[in-house]
């Protein structure tokens, strides 16, 4: 175990795991990203766009929603998007054993 720690206290290294462990550290659920998301475009688009991209939210097709933002907002609107909601809260980055 302290030999993880060390790995992830690095910089190096990245642990996929389970979102408990990342909702604790502050990082955005996915239901908070894509209201987020939303929330950065729906004054800009028609109410049929915002009702396109509601009921994907609705049906809890997130991916599917991350999909349609970048084919009609682009690529780019959502890399930025993401990149300002995702900042690091503060907490990520270091590791302790308990």
């Amino acid at each position: 175990m302290e030999k993880l720690i060390e790995y992830l206290n690095s910089g190096e290294t990245v642990a996929f795991v389970g979102s408990g462990v990342s909702r604790e550290l502050g990082i955005r659920t996915w239901l908070e990203l894509v209201h987020g998301i939303l929330e950065r475009f729906q004054s800009d688009v028609s109410k049929a766009t915002r009702q396109q991209a509601q009921r994907l939210i609705d049906n809890k097709q997130y991916p599917e929603f991350m999909g349609w933002v970048a084919r009609n907002l682009g690529e780019d609107f959502l890399y930025s998007v993401c990149r300002a909601l995702l900042r690091d809260p503060g907490t990520i980055g270091s590791c302790s054993l308990p």
